[in-house]
């Protein structure tokens, strides 16, 4: 089955199957299903664009629908275990907003409004990576009251089948933001500090974004400790190797590829940030700047240091 044999109306049925299907273990878990429905899909039309067969398409985003709800629910309960005393958001737009108050407790609550607050970074990351019209794209999307597929693509100017293939791809990019977001080890203020970096990028040639990995690298390098399991020299191993996974070797960079770039170069200011979330210049000054760039490069898929990846004196 190839990707062009895939229509509008086929791809919204098998989202609605993923939604429904994420969506029928109780209040958490439609609180993230249109996240998960839609990583679902975007992982279904990516294993198509590269060719692979799925016998059961319907199964197969069900099933990924399902593992991915699953999997933000215990992050949320993981991160916020023990937290009491936060208000829901009043957001009318959001879904959790449609949990009554008595399916949930003290500590749901809590987890609750972690969701909300964490869908809102998440969402302000994503339009940051995209380019501008494509931003809005997303935007529309996201806030598109209930509206047919139809109604949207022909609002956006597209046929539905473009429509449909486009907002699959873009919600790779939403997904791999959630990701970095969601990273169990990246506490509030370096999260709140990395969002920022992200923000203030936007705009920005991407150009500019070898030479900023590269000043980055630079700050690390004037922090090395001697000792190549020390904070400054981890951080260069990751900041070095996940760049050269991936930057552009020739050709137009595709909007995922692209995004992966802007979202490492966002790390990378964070790295040259003196005083972030940890000031440099203290003792532990770098931990956070760790798991900054350790959170991205998660994000994009790959290995965690010492689980295989490349170490410091590999590179020379």
């Amino acid at each position: 089955m190839s990707l062009e044999s895939n229509d509008a109306d086929h791809l919204e049925e098998l989202y609605q199957g993923a939604l429904n299907r994420a969506s029928a273990e109780g209040p958490f878990a439609r609180s993230v299903a249109d996240l998960a429905a839609n990583t679902a899909l975007a992982n279904y039309v990516e294993k198509l664009d590269a060719g692979e067969e799925i016998r059961n398409p319907m199964a197969y985003v069900k099933q990924s629908a399902w593992n991915c709800a699953r999997n933000l629910m215990r992050a949320a309960k993981r991160r916020d275990r023990g937290l009491f005393g936060t208000r829901i958001a009043e957001d009318s737009g959001d879904p959790l907003v449609e949990i009554a108050d008595e399916e949930l407790g003290p500590e749901d609550r809590v987890i609750a409004n972690e969701m909300i607050a964490m869908n809102s970074l998440a969402l302000r990351c994503t339009c940051c990576l995209l380019e501008q019209k494509d931003a809005e794209f997303f935007l529309r999307i996201h806030s598109g009251g209930g509206s047919s597929v139809g109604d949207l693509a022909r609002d956006l100017g597209y046929n539905p089948d473009a429509f449909t293939k486009k907002r699959y791809r873009i919600e790779k990019v939403f997904e791999m933001s959630y990701r970095v977001i969601w990273h169990p080890r990246l506490m509030p203020k370096p999260r709140g500090h990395f969002v920022n970096c992200v923000e203030r990028r936007a705009g920005r040639p991407d150009s500019e974004i070898e030479a900023e990995i590269e000043e980055a690298l630079e700050w690390l390098r004037q922090h090395f400790r001697g000792d190549p399991t020390a904070k400054p020299e981890l951080i260069m191993t990751l900041l070095s190797n996940t760049w050269a996974n991936i930057a552009t070797r020739a050709g137009r960079p595709g909007l995922m590829q692209t995004a992966r770039r802007r979202l490492l170069a966002a790390a990378a200011a964070y790295v040259v940030l003196e005083d972030d979330a940890k000031p440099d210049s203290g003792p532990d000054g770098f931990d956070d700047d760790y798991e900054v760039v350790r959170a991205v490069r998660r994000a994009f898929g790959m290995d965690a240091l010492g689980a295989g990846g490349t170490t410091y004196h590999d590179l020379g």
